[in-house]
């Protein structure tokens, strides 16, 4: 369907025509969402100007901060939603669930049946994403917000220089611009949704293991690396079945099988050898080298 000016009725029309060519069946709501007074789509027949290089750089931002989305949702291993392109204000955006029930939620969101808001937040959910903005925000963002608000929400100090928490909305904001503008936009939105604290520790963890001065130090290192070992198999074949789609993802998921039963064979092996080269006495490994294996 070619794409240019033209009225929101038109768009409607020709976009349900495509459809029911392609074998489905267009029904559905036809209003906006998450707006005031909203006009059905068909009797919207103000022309709209469309812009394509606008178009094309909004697409290409999203295409570049999903990447980040992605590895932050595989940091969670309880329930997590997909990355989306949300339905209501069009922001891509991602949900973690604590798995347990929340407040009733009181509803009052323009355009939005309070029914609908409350299934949303009938569990504790803790929600980010990068938005266009709207209403009293005219600038894009990055956001996150939980519901309900944890005591002291608002009082966290956060990377990076730039990002704060807007009373009027609830929520942290962050400035697309500032993304943008910073000489690692990746690194400075990665360090705005959290550090790879999974990977880090158990980084951290065999290292120690490697320099332990006592058996104690020993096993409690060893069992940072089991929990971190734990938490990164499900966050890498989540990061495995984002990163490829349905023809590719068993090839990528049976490489990832073959290689980790490789190291677990071989890791002991290479990792115990520098150990009887220089006859330690000590409970811990000399090299760091072999801790990290």
């Amino acid at each position: 369907m070619a794409l240019g000016p033209m009225s929101v009725a038109d768009f409607h029309a020709r976009f349900c025509e495509l459809v029911g060519r392609l074998g489905g069946t267009p029904e559905f709501d036809c209003r906006p969402n998450e707006v005031p007074d909203p006009i059905p789509f068909q009797d919207d027949r103000q022309i709209r100007p469309y812009d394509a290089g606008a178009v094309t750089r909004f697409f290409r931002a999203l295409v570049a901060i999903d990447g980040v989305f992605h590895r932050f949702r595989t940091g969670f291993t309880g329930k997590v939603s997909p990355v989306h392109l949300f339905w209501g204000s069009f922001d891509l955006a991602v949900t973690r669930f604590s798995g347990r029930p929340a407040p009733l939620h009181p509803g009052g969101v323009p355009g939005l049946p309070d029914e609908v808001t409350r299934e949303a937040y009938s569990d504790e959910v803790s929600s980010a994403g990068s938005w266009p903005g709207g209403g009293s925000t005219d600038f894009a963002a990055f956001y996150s917000y939980a519901y309900p608000t944890p005591n002291g929400f608002a009082d966290e100090q956060i990377l990076p220089t730039g990002a704060y928490f807007d009373q009027k909305l609830g929520e942290y904001l962050l400035a697309y611009e500032v993304v943008r503008k910073s000489s690692n936009p990746e690194a400075a939105l990665k360090s705005w949704y959290g550090p790879d604290n999974v990977g880090f520790a158990g980084s951290m963890a065999s290292i120690t293991c490697g320099l332990s001065p006592n058996i104690t130090v020993l096993i409690a290192s060893r069992a940072i690396q089991g929990v971190g070992a734990a938490l990164l198999i499900p966050a890498s074949l989540a990061l495995l079945g984002a990163t490829f789609d349905e023809h590719e993802r068993n090839h990528a998921i049976g490489v990832w099988a073959g290689v980790g039963a490789l190291t677990a064979a071989v890791g002991p092996v290479l990792g115990g050898w520098p150990l009887l080269a220089v006859n330690r006495t000590s409970a811990g490994q000399p090299l760091i080298v072999h801790a990290l294996l």
